[in-house]
């Protein structure tokens, strides 16, 4: 066998294993039998034991650093030491040590207490002045387990558990909290000084923790000899478990008893055997007593560790059911329960909905994760307004409801909404870049416009949904014209039906302008509606009724089919000017899309290269990669394509790169604040630079003024249109226009 080994040794030494120079510096403090110092300073214990033949078969050198348990704590963390020995692994230690998965062995924390003291349950322990060692896993889950059951206690942190015990010992401490591998072995060192009491706490697995500098590598192999130690019933793990925790020997007799029985002894026979019979009955009814307190100790244990099973499990249920995993706000079933609860009071309140806007274009660009981050830091930002408010939950995604009570409901809602608005005005950090975000509000009040939870839910989304669709980045109250309009819209949707089969629907265009010629270069498509009685219905009213209601995707093909049919006719005439056509997301998601524009250059009998499709920021940022597939197949046709409304959206230079355009076109809302202040002016001076170092052409939309115009010619941008060259004209308006600019 000795050979065997040395072999081994030899062979491991030529192969020249990387750990057999390492050096392992070894955090100790007092545990016994863990852990000790003996009387010549030479560290003890079973931990020791297993930890210096796993160093043996290793090949590795030990190093020892003495101390308190909060010193080893801190010594580890500063990266003093690379290993602490006998500890339990929790949350919070993880952050800053790596544990092996095999433990060492299985403890569980007691109460200790005076001798004659009598301590039989945790709500004995009220008021009383209770020793735990600092940093101890036993002492912190004993505190937990105070704060549960709502006890009031006094505990005093303390250095090693030999101070705790001198704690009880001179009346500083009424009691303390050890570990019970620690009692057996104080208690054989020191028998009349303590007694354990029923108060137990759950099982804690013992391990060995490494600094987070210790190679993964060498905490695996240290790993994989603990186990192997402990799958082999005669190594060193079981030799020395045996040293250190032997069997307790079976209870001697009391000394007075045998001094009794020797007396009995010198007694008569008749009494010998009456007291023998009298021994015997006590000594029966003794036994019982004592197994029946067994028992009730044991099931009082027993029971308080199901409590505590009960109460753990029961707050995990009601964490779950009733609070948002990602912000730990309260969730939609706390919130209806929450409202049924003020709606019964029938005091005054507010509800108030909250969402970020363009909401799908942030979430493209984010992805899932970013996602999640950005509701967590939407919900860090609202709670910057708390003293506005007197609860918030999640809904989804990024909308949540906030609550205001009080008879001045009403006016602290407002309050809160103003607040709130201010409150995205700076910029987010999400995955290390700043985001600019807005949202918006609506807002129902109790009982003015419901008594019913889910119709002062369902009424605020009714006012959150108008500011949205009213531009966004504001907020409304509810009033009965918000379900007016949902009647109206109705009505409308049936109209448009009506007018799509009816052929209601015209086509007018706006001139797009060459900003150094003056001379018409191409022309936008705009939809106008006028109905049986020749009312001119606006866009604005009927677009975001097509869209909501998938008619969107109709209205779209009747003007590109008729806008390739005009270009055809222009260039019959002698004018190839291209025209551009507005794609909403709706369009540019449908499956057919390609289909839809080669059967409509293919009736009009347009080159491909004479339409132009306009897309917003929207559209594209559904889904990216898709999106970057359907442009492209687009462009292969010589179809080119425009990025409208660049700006006002989710804008980004990575993404905008990635994309294959031909234009980039700056919104009417910049060109209208252009000399309002200098921020805007950078930003369109920003925009037209942008796309020409990307080889872009760049259009400004909405011009009306001679002044943007000179800008616009200042700035080198190559085209515009707008009022102050022709409103949006009827085709036929458009021919005579075109023909005495070109001709």
């Amino acid at each position: 066998m000795r050979f065997i080994t040395a072999f081994l040794i030899i062979l491991t030494l030529l192969t020249g294993n990387v750990s057999s120079a390492q050096t392992l510096r070894v955090g100790t403090y007092e545990d016994k039998p863990f852990v000790f110092m003996d009387e010549n300073k030479k560290p003890q214990g079973f931990a020791i034991d297993v930890l210096e033949d796993i160093a043996r078969q290793e090949g590795f050198e030990v190093i020892y650093t003495h101390g308190s348990f909060s010193e080893c704590i801190d010594n580890i963390k500063s990266g003093k030491i690379d290993m602490l020995v006998d500890v339990s692994q929790t949350p919070e230690r993880e952050e800053f040590m790596n544990f092996t998965k095999e433990s060492l062995m299985e403890n569980w924390g007691i109460v200790i207490t005076k001798p004659l003291d009598e301590i039989s349950t945790i709500f004995a322990l009220s008021e009383k002045r209770i020793a735990v060692l600092k940093d101890d896993i036993y002492g912190e889950n004993f505190i937990q387990q105070l704060s549960m059951f709502k006890v009031s206690a006094h505990v005093i942190k303390a250095d090693s558990y030999e101070q705790i015990i001198g704690m009880i010992e001179d009346g500083s401490a009424d009691a303390g909290v050890l570990n019970k591998l620690a009692i057996s072995q104080h208690k054989a060192d020191r028998p009349v000084s303590f007694k354990e009491t029923p108060v137990i706490f759950s099982p804690v697995q013992m391990k060995y923790g490494f600094s987070k500098n210790v190679d993964s590598e060498f905490i695996e192999r240290f790993d994989s000899a603990l186990l192997g130690m402990k799958k082999y019933p005669f190594s060193e793990f079981y030799e020395s478990s045996s040293r250190w925790f032997p069997t307790q020997e079976s209870r001697q007799l009391p000394y007075w008893s045998k001094i009794t029985l020797y007396s009995l002894l010198g007694a008569t026979l008749l009494s010998c055997l009456m007291a023998l019979i009298f021994k015997r009955r006590s000594s029966m009814a003794r036994r019982e007593l004592e197994t029946t307190y067994s028992e009730v100790v044991e099931l009082n244990r027993k029971l308080q560790q199901d409590c505590s099973k009960i109460k753990q499990k029961n707050e995990l249920i009601k964490k779950l059911a009733y609070y948002d995993q990602i912000t730990g706000l309260k969730n939609k079933q706390s919130l209806d329960y929450d409202l049924g609860k003020l709606c019964g009071l029938g005091e005054e309140f507010a509800v108030a909905f909250f969402s970020i806007d363009n909401l799908k274009g942030i979430s493209s660009a984010l992805g899932h994760r970013g996602r999640d981050t950005l509701a967590k830091k939407v919900s860090e930002r609202l709670s910057l307004a708390a003293h506005r408010y007197d609860s918030i939950y999640r809904w989804e995604g990024t909308e949540f409801v906030l609550v205001a009570k009080g008879p001045a409901s009403g006016r602290k809602a407002e309050l809160l909404a103003k607040e709130t608005m201010s409150l995205f005005k700076s910029s987010m950090q999400i995955k290390g870049n700043p985001v600019f975000v807005s949202g918006s509000m609506g807002i129902s009040r109790f009982p003015e416009d419901s008594r019913n939870p889910g119709e002062l839910i369902k009424k605020a989304a009714m006012a959150l949904d108008h500011v949205q669709l009213c531009g966004r980045n504001g907020y409304r109250f509810y009033d009965e014209k918000l379900s007016n309009k949902t009647a109206r819209d109705f009505l409308m949707e049936t109209k448009l039906r009506e007018a799509l089969l009816s052929g209601e629907l015209q086509v007018y265009y706006q001139p797009r302008v060459d900003s150094s010629s003056g001379s018409i270069v191409g022309l936008e498509a705009l939809v106008r509606w006028f109905d049986g009685d020749g009312k001119n219905i606006r866009p604005d009213e009927f677009i975001p009724i097509a869209e909501e209601s998938g008619l969107i995707t109709s209205v779209g093909e009747v003007v590109l089919n008729t806008a390739c049919a005009h270009a055809k006719q222009l260039c019959d005439a002698g004018y190839a000017l291209p025209v551009s056509v507005n794609l909403s997301p709706k369009q540019f998601e449908d499956s057919d899309l390609i289909k839809i524009l080669d059967n409509a250059l293919f009736n009009s009998g347009l080159d491909h290269t004479l339409l132009e499709l306009e897309i917003t920021e929207n559209a594209v940022l559904g889904n990216l990669s898709e999106s970057v597939k359907t442009m492209k197949l687009i462009r292969s046709r010589g179809i080119k394509l425009l990025l409208d409304d660049f700006g006002t959206g989710y804008s980004s230079l990575n993404y905008l790169m990635s994309l294959p355009l031909d234009f980039l076109k700056i919104d009417k809302v910049f060109m209208d604040r252009l000399f309002q202040d200098s921020k805007h002016e950078n930003i369109v001076e920003f925009i037209i630079m942008l796309a020409k170092n990307l080889g872009l052409k760049i259009v400004a939309e909405g011009i009306e003024e001679p002044q943007q115009l000179d800008y616009l010619k200042s700035k080198r941008c190559d085209e515009y249109q707008g009022y102050l060259f022709s409103k949006p004209l009827p085709f036929e308006s458009l021919l005579e226009l075109v023909d005495k600019n070109l001709s």
